[in-house]
């Protein structure tokens, strides 16, 4: 299992990048690459501010990313959240025994279970998984 928190003091910042500050995709470039050695494309680079307000973006990256909608959450997956009528958040499963994912949001970073942290479970939209990630069962 992962260490999680060198990624649990990132600092929310939209649009940084790194494991000081950044955003939800920032949590997501940078756990891939350290941990599963997946270099993700940021293609959020060009949006403006309030780009995820009125959109689905989260969707179409995952498809560009190589992610494709699994039943069963496993470690790296990533979690898509609808808040509102659109898919705007994300995290990753960081340890798929306990139900535990990791978070960026405007007051940091932080380590919740979707199953019993209803504030979260009522908004999953689906877990994903990437082409390149094989989970052992």
């Amino acid at each position: 299992m992962v260490d999680v928190e060198k990624y649990l003091k990132i600092k929310y910042k939209l649009g940084a990048r790194g494991l000081i500050e950044g955003d939800c995709f920032n949590l997501l470039l940078v756990f891939y690459k350290d941990e599963l050695g997946v270099k993700l494309k940021d293609y959020t680079e060009n949006y403006t501010e309030d780009w995820y307000l009125n959109s689905n973006h989260f969707i179409d990256l995952a498809k560009k990313w190589g992610f494709s909608r699994v039943p069963i959450p496993k470690f790296g997956d990533v979690i898509l959240f609808k808040i509102g009528n659109y898919v705007r958040h994300c995290g990753v499963v960081s340890d798929d025994n306990n139900f535990e994912f990791i978070h960026t949001g405007a007051d940091g970073t932080f380590k919740n279970n979707f199953i019993t942290d209803r504030q979260w479970a009522s908004r999953i939209f689906g877990f994903y998984r990437h082409k390149r990630i094989v989970n052992e069962n």
